[in-house]
């Protein structure tokens, strides 16, 4: 207080001398303090006196805002002080300033000059908060910690906790965790990953996001933060699961994980996460405390985990032998075939807590098994087959068992409809398909229990022989409707594997003449020609309907990336080794693509003809033709699948008459799988048209529906029929069509072809103009389908078939 009296006093003696600030303000923005000094002293300002009155120009500077002339006084004055003890007032000031100016890394650098308190320290620290650099806030407190002792350590630990709870509740922050959180719940509303009751489901789905008041895993700028024993450290990417861990998540195996941390979880996420999921689930379990969970669904998005290629069952860790005995005992759904471990004590995790749960229970479901098959032989004796036949003839109503599986969409309904037609029969029909939230296969155990509560006097399935049920007793009968030669079909060569007990039917009658007959396993088999049908009452008229599209074309594309168009694109594809390969490839794709749809059709299914245009690519690139080059072209690839060449054909079949309608300005719509991914059909592509109601008033809304380019006779008739919509087919030659749709309606009658791509667009304007025509052929197509072909027609077939046998 005397010196400040002292400074008032001296500052009359000399206060209208001194310079004008702005004079000083400019000098000290150059950083002349000399001239500073100077002016001062010439003004009277005695030595001693100068850094008070330097002083007063820097308050005077943060008045009026001119803070980077405040901040350079200061700085000066800071340096110039002899005693160095002196300096932490105005060092503070520095960054107190800088701060002020959003130099925060200036800020932290004069704050570090000061004493090493815990006021100091949280200064230093929320010089972090504004740029959300919690990443250097973390690496200062590191290198601080160790320069403190163990108390002052805990207290910076907690200033650390404050900080980041502080900037959880920031409005965009938390806004994000909420949000994800709710969309998470959503995700698991869509497909409840569930191992327990619907209670734990509904307590867990409407759990409040803001009950969680102290989160202890955070996401900040993409970036992941977690508290441990009441530290916060940075979630490090991991490298423990090795691109082998990955291969077996990919491998069509069902799996468990253990989550046991963020950093688990989210490495599994990753590792699930697929642009193509497959159709056929497998089951993954995910073993998780359940509070860890829900502080999780707040910084990872869950949609990964319902579109890949598993069904996921969360397992809360805290109720382990509960939850996997209500999955296994009670639910009775699929084992996992191997557990899959994500951190280092994974291995002795699964060892103590979970194998043994599993090899308790496994023991209980071969008792079960083996309690099973000792009632088998009573319920079907060796006899069993003759009793059913003489059912049938007598006009007794039988049980019927049907398998399918519910990842077949396809099979599943068209399994559906022929049960339809049995119990419109009369006959008790049974559906055995996995449940809703189950993964694909249906246990043994359970299979057995079906069989002695049913008491199937039939078992069918559709593209499925007896032996792919090894279970089944011999002696109960046997359907197999062949609707696609799949490979394990078309792979068989042990011709005892066909009973007596079997009937085998196929929707192809040209496969019974040009395949079956000459095959080594069916060639001694009768097989019988069943033409694929609908439910009438799924699939019918709506009288109401108004016509909502011109033209559709209702069929799955295959994937572009099956196809060759990645290597059009410039993309590597692995089976592609040379670039005489590459060239042969885009000259081959040029030549199908400017060929007509019967002339792909006739190169994809002619191997002279695949071997002709093999020739003409190599002549036109100059390159000799060799096995290489024609092995591309093969209709299978050496895993005996579809190759990209068939992929390629049958994609091109099916876009060629929706590129004429396009370019004649034809109003064309198509619904299915991938037509969005070629960019030609991005604005005319409507997605899946999902089976059943939604499928029936598409087919009612369209004045046009396009039949399949590549069979005249397959599941879009009856369905188009069904409906009494009106069915425009390719006339495809018979020896092409493995279902030729003239055997069954007749031409310009019930059903209209066109001949190419020329008269498609020729037909659809036609018909397009002339309504009166186009409803009388699509009336006498329903009639004759409901005549002749309904479900109760196919069952009856069947039936009369299985009556006859000698």
């Amino acid at each position: 207080m005397v010196f400040f009296t002292k400074i008032m006093l001296t500052r009359q003696n000399f206060d209208n001398k001194l310079p004008e600030k702005q004079v000083i303000w400019s000098w000290a923005d150059n950083d002349d303090f000399k001239t500073v000094i100077d002016l001062l002293m010439e003004s009277g300002v005695p030595e001693n006196d100068i850094g008070e009155m330097l002083f007063r120009y820097a308050d005077q500077a943060i008045a009026e805002n001119k803070l980077s002339t405040a901040i350079a006084i200061l700085i000066f004055l800071a340096e110039a002080l002899e005693d160095k003890s002196e300096a932490p007032p105005l060092l503070k000031k520095v960054g107190q300033l800088y701060a002020l100016t959003s130099k925060y890394d200036k800020a932290r650098e004069y704050y570090g000059k000061l004493p090493l308190t815990l006021e100091n320290i949280k200064l230093c620290f929320e010089t972090f908060i504004p740029l959300l650099d919690i990443n250097g806030l973390l690496s200062l407190r590191d290198s601080i910690i160790l320069r403190v002792n163990e108390t002052s350590q805990k207290n910076i630990h907690s200033i650390i906790n404050k900080i980041l709870l502080n900037i959880y509740t920031f409005p965009d922050i938390f806004t994000s965790h909420a949000d994800l959180f709710k969309k998470n719940i959503e995700h698991i509303k869509t497909n409840p990953p569930f191992s327990q009751n619907s209670k734990q489901y509904e307590s867990f789905i409407s759990f409040d996001s803001s009950q969680i008041p102290q989160p202890n895993i955070i996401k900040i700028s993409d970036n992941f933060y977690t508290k441990k024993d009441g530290v916060w450290l940075k979630i490090p990417p991991s490298a423990y699961m090795t691109n082998e861990t990955k291969k077996l998540i990919q491998n069509n195996l069902s799996i468990m994980v253990h989550c046991d941390s963020f950093e688990s979880f989210f490495i599994f996420i990753d590792k699930i996460k697929t642009n193509e999921p497959q159709p056929i689930k497998f089951g993954c379990w995910v073993i998780v405390d359940f509070e860890v969970l829900r502080q999780m669904m707040h910084i990872i998005d869950f949609s990964p985990l319902n579109n890949c290629d598993f069904v996921i069952r969360f397992i809360d860790k805290n109720n382990l032998r509960s939850q996997l005995t209500h999955i296994l005992l009670e639910r009775k759904l699929p084992f996992i075939d191997r557990a899959i471990y994500i951190s280092q004590d994974d291995p002795i995790f699964f060892s103590k807590h979970v194998l043994p749960i599993l090899k308790d229970h496994r023991a209980d479901i071969v008792y079960n098994i083996e309690s099973y098959e000792q009632q088998l032989c009573k319920i079907f004796p060796d006899n069993y087959h003759d009793t059913v036949i003489q059912k049938i003839k007598t006009g007794q109503k039988l049980n019927i068992l049907f398998f399918t599986s519910r990842f077949t969409t396809y099979l599943q309904y068209s399994t559906r409809d022929i049960a339809k037609g049995f119990r419109q029969l009369g006959h008790n029909t049974f559906i055995e398909i996995e449940d809703e939230d189950s993964s694909v296969s249906i246990r043994k155990d359970v299979c057995l229990e079906n069989l002695i509560n049913f008491k199937p006097d039939v078992i069918f399935s559709i593209n499925n022989l007896r032996q792919s049920y090894p279970w089944i007793p011999k002696s109960i009968p046997f359907i197999t409707w062949m609707q696609d030669l799949m490979p394990h079909i078309a792979g068989l060569k042990n011709p005892s594997i066909i009973t007596d007990h079997d009937y085998i039917f196929s929707f192809s009658q040209d496969w019974i003449d040009n395949y079956f007959k000459n095959h080594t396993a069916f060639k001694n088999k009768k097989i019988h020609c069943l033409p694929v049908t609908v439910d009438t009452n799924i699939y019918h008229p709506i009288s109401s309907c108004k016509k909502k599209y011109k033209v559709t074309s209702i069929t799955h594309l295959v994937n572009p990336g099956l196809t060759f168009l990645p290597i059009i694109e410039g993309n590597t594809i692995s089976e592609i080794k040379s670039e005489a390969e590459v060239f042969f490839l885009k000259q081959l794709v040029y030549e199908l693509d400017h060929s007509s749809l019967a002339k792909v059709q006739q190169i994809s299914s002619n191997s002279v003809d695949r071997k002709k245009i093999a020739e003409k690519v190599c002549q036109k690139i100059g390159i000799p033709i060799n096995d290489t080059l024609l092995k591309l072209t093969n209709p299978r690839n050496d895993k005996n699948e579809f190759s990209r060449f068939t992929y390629h054909c049958l994609s091109l079949m099916k876009i060629k008459p929706i590129l004429a309608l396009i370019t004649n300005n034809i109003d064309v719509r198509v619904f299915g799988r991938n037509w969005e991914k070629y960019p030609q059909f991005k604005n005319i592509a409507m997605g899946i048209a999902d089976n059943g109601k939604a499928l029936n008033k598409i087919i009612n809304e369209s004045c046009i529906n396009l039949n399949s380019a590549a069979t005249s006779f397959h599941m879009k008739v009856p369905e188009v029929m069904a409906a009494e919509g009106f069915l425009l087919t390719r006339r495809i030659p018979r020896c092409y069509d493995a279902m030729p749709i003239t055997d069954f309606f007749d031409e310009n009658k019930e059903i209209i072809f066109y001949e190419d791509e020329f008269d498609l667009v020729k037909k659809v304007n036609f018909f397009l103009k002339n309504k009166k025509i186009r409803n009388k052929l699509a009336k006498a197509a329903h009639n004759k389908f409901i005549t002749c072909y309904g479900v109760d027609k196919a069952a009856q077939s069947i039936l009369k078939i299985m009556k006859n046998k000698k």
